[in-house]
């Protein structure tokens, strides 16, 4: 032990020498991102018989990165509104070109078709705080202890959650009083062609209204669940969810429909306290290896798994922000994962950039 100890002690030694040996101005220029520790290095001092014993002596220590999160490099956002052709154009050929494309998607595209995104001013939790349901705050509405002790709250507002009930773009409220399903939009529609052109790879979305099934794309990995079908908590029966819809719009407790159980449904969604399971794990070891592009689109990347997607794609790999705001990536130093950098930002509303994308792309969005 103590010869390793030892060891290490003269690697500082020679490494404090160095830099004194460089000279002064690059020594101070070198000081910018060293912290000076008076006892960290120890001098070696030899002895009578022939060992060593250590002096502590003020030595300029390098700084180690710590564990905690590093902030991606700043880059300009491009305002698509503001700007010229020349930055759709690049994404236009990228997608072009590509045939493996991966969609990691979020609220975002599903905002324009009336559905309120979850934190926003008008979004769920503030609908929820509006609702007055006896809950300490809005997201244990959506936490699985909560649900199994008192299922009443949740749905008491779970009827506002699934697609509503029109094509316009009114409020939730509205479109659950009326009889028309709600459309996919256009973002939706386009990763749709993309498929049927054989040119997506995979879409992870962290919504769970069920739109990319409606919108017919197949190849979804729903990464917190759908609303598209619901389990029995005490038999596990799975039934689709519009088999319990009456019970759900109605504000009552939907319950299994098997005569010998009564048990609670739950819609197959993942709540706070739930494994997301490993299918998202599954899926990402494939796609990592075979997308040529990847499209970020109407999400801020705030919530995980979703938020450490992008640092797991080669960074060969470009890139390309689609959303309404800029986002600020993050990297966790404690994995070895490279710092993610994206190669263009086209900041604004996703239907309006993906319907002059479709234009230039001579896409027919039906």
């Amino acid at each position: 032990m103590n010869v390793r100890r030892s060891r290490r002690k003269r690697k500082l030694t020679s490494r404090g020498l160095s830099l004194a040996l460089k000279g002064k101005d690059k020594f101070e220029s070198a000081s910018a991102d060293i912290d000076f520790n008076p006892d960290s290095r120890s001098h070696r001092k030899p002895t009578s018989n022939g060992t060593y014993n250590f002096k502590t002596i003020p030595v300029a220590r390098e700084r180690i990165p710590s564990k905690q999160t590093i902030h991606r490099r700043k880059k300009p956002n491009v305002k698509i509104e503001d700007e010229t052709s020349e930055h759709l154009d690049e994404v236009y050929k990228l997608i072009k070109k590509s045939k493996r494309i991966v969609a990691i998607v979020g609220a975002g595209i599903s905002v324009s078709c009336g559905i309120p995104d979850f934190r926003s001013a008008g979004g769920v939790y503030s609908i929820v705080e509006e609702m007055d349901l006896d809950l300490p705050q809005p997201e244990c509405l959506f936490d699985i202890n909560f649900f199994r002790d008192d299922p009443i709250p949740f749905y008491k507002f779970a009827h506002k959650l699934y697609p509503g009930k029109s094509t316009s773009s009114s409020s939730i409220a509205e479109q659950n009083s009326k009889s028309v399903s709600i459309s996919p939009s256009l973002t939706h529609k386009f990763l749709s062609k993309l498929e049927k052109m054989r040119k997506l790879q995979r879409v992870y979305t962290q919504n769970i209204d069920g739109l990319e099934k409606v919108a017919g794309i197949k190849r979804t990995v729903y990464c917190h669940g759908s609303l598209n079908d619901s389990s029995c908590l005490r038999c596990k029966e799975k039934v689709d969810s519009e088999s319990i819809m009456d019970q759900i719009r109605a504000g009552k407790v939907a319950t299994c429909r098997k005569s010998d159980c009564n048990g609670v449904m739950k819609p197959n969604i993942t709540f706070f306290g739930e494994d997301v399971g490993n299918k998202i794990n599954r899926s990402i070891q494939v796609d990592s290896v075979k997308a040529d592009l990847v499209l970020v689109i109407g999400t801020s990347l705030n919530v995980a798994p979703v938020s450490k997607l992008p640092s797991l794609f080669p960074s060969y790999v470009p890139m390309i922000l689609i959303n309404k705001t800029a986002v600020q990536l993050r990297q966790d130093a404690s994995n070895n994962s490279h710092l993610v950098v994206f190669k263009m930002e086209l900041v604004g509303e996703c239907d309006k950039i993906f319907a002059q994308l479709a234009t230039k792309l001579k896409y027919h969005l039906e």
